[in-house]
């Protein structure tokens, strides 16, 4: 069980680089300019000018990346533009309430997944397994609380098509 643990960890890790990298780009490539969006439209130059040294947006790409993961390994978010506080401290400050939430809702669905999978529904699987669906098209459609979380995904984010596994061919 261990080396499952240490396997899953190790096997996240080329994932959190990739969306550190994905969160890293897309925040290079809004545009308009960073200076202008967090202060407002009435910045001077001259404080647009502090700004950008302050927070090393006139250094190269790459170099910004190097530092930007360097303050991640560090534990160092740095400083909230719009609270004027270190991120670390805010995120620690909500860090209760995040877990109270994640605990309550831990206690609400242990009971309801914990129950036993009926026997397999060959003609519910046939018509309602979802296709393209990532996190939900291989799931196991066998007990009820698998089929609501799916019906619910696919209800919350608006898909309505479901296509059956014979035309498929799946």
């Amino acid at each position: 069980m261990i080396r499952y643990i240490v396997r899953r960890l190790l096997a996240s890790i080329p994932v959190v680089f990739g969306v550190v990298g994905i969160v890293f780009v897309l925040a290079r490539i809004i545009p308009g300019d960073p200076c202008r969006s967090a202060l407002g439209e009435r910045a001077t130059d001259e404080i647009c000018a502090a700004f950008i040294t302050r927070y090393g947006l006139d250094e190269p790409i790459p170099l910004q990346f190097v530092h930007y993961l360097g303050q991640i390994v560090t534990g160092d978010l740095g400083e909230s533009i719009q609270r004027s506080r270190p991120v670390m401290d805010i995120l620690m400050e909500r860090l209760p309430v995040t877990m109270e939430l994640t605990l309550f809702a831990l206690l609400f669905s242990a009971p309801v997944l914990a129950q036993p999978a009926p026997p397999s529904n060959p003609f519910f699987e046939e018509w309602t397994t979802g296709f393209g669906m990532p996190p939900f098209d291989r799931i196991r459609a066998e007990h009820w609380a698998d089929r609501l979380g799916t019906i619910g995904y696919e209800i919350v984010c608006g898909i309505g098509a479901r296509i059956p596994r014979r035309i498929v061919g799946r």
